[in-house]
C-alpha cells in the first residue's frame, strides 16, 4: 500500500474512482448534486489517499480524512 505523494498518481485515484461509481455502481454527477460535489473535491483536496496496485493496475484504493482536515477543506 502506498499514499499518492503527487498530482498524477492522486489523478490516476480519482478517474479511477469515478469510472467504477459510473460503470459498476451506476452513480453520476447531476447538476442537482453540485455543492456535494465541490464538497467532495475539496475533501480530496486535502485527504490521504493510500492505494494499492497489482501489476500496474490500481487494485484498491481508500481516502481518509479526519474531522480538523475536513475544516480545512471548507476554508
Amino acid at each position: 500500500m502506498r499514499e499518492a505523494t503527487n498530482h498524477q498518481q492522486l489523478q490516476n485515484i480519482l478517474i479511477s474512482r469515478n469510472q467504477i461509481m459510473v460503470e459498476e455502481l451506476g452513480i453520476s454527477s447531476s447538476p442537482l448534486e453540485d455543492a456535494r460535489h465541490l464538497d467532495e473535491i475539496a475533501r480530496d483536496k486535502v485527504a490521504h489517499h493510500l492505494y494499492l496496485t497489482a501489476g500496474n493496475e490500481l487494485a484498491g484504493y481508500v481516502r481518509f480524512y479526519t474531522p480538523d482536515v475536513i475544516g480545512r477543506a471548507r476554508r
